[in-house]
């Protein structure tokens, strides 16, 4: 990323891929999905996601999801939301410098998802 930007809609990321934020903020201002990450493999790090919509009662968003694959998070701030990362039937290896504070129900969630198959997370 090259600077901080606001948006409406979920950003999805299906590839295996360096999502280097380089300290930048993407401000999301909707509820449920926000960066939604599907590529098994990915690295997300050095950014900061924010979301300005209504959290204080439960409606599933959660500021980053991690799916069905293998990811490494680090230097990763994620506030505003339900809670701050999920992690659904996948495996995370989180670094130095995750901070999920400022989320109305809770900071990460590991889960399994509910479709047939599915691993458990770790």
């Amino acid at each position: 990323m090259t600077s901080d930007f606001s948006v409406a809609t979920p950003i999805a990321i299906g590839r295996k891929v360096d999502v280097d934020g380089q300290g930048h903020t993407i401000t999301f201002s909707t509820t449920g999905q926000n960066l939604v990450v599907t590529g098994d493999g990915a690295h997300v790090h050095n950014i900061a996601v924010k979301n300005t919509a209504d959290t204080t009662k439960w409606n599933s968003t959660y500021g980053v999801q991690f799916y069905n694959g293998t990811y490494t998070i680090e230097n990763i701030t994620s506030t505003g939301a339900n809670a701050g990362i999920l992690v659904n039937s996948s495996t995370a290896t989180l670094g130095s410098g995750v901070d999920v504070s400022g989320n109305n129900f809770g900071g990460i969630e590991v889960s399994q998802s509910s479709n047939e198959g599915s691993p458990a997370s770790s």
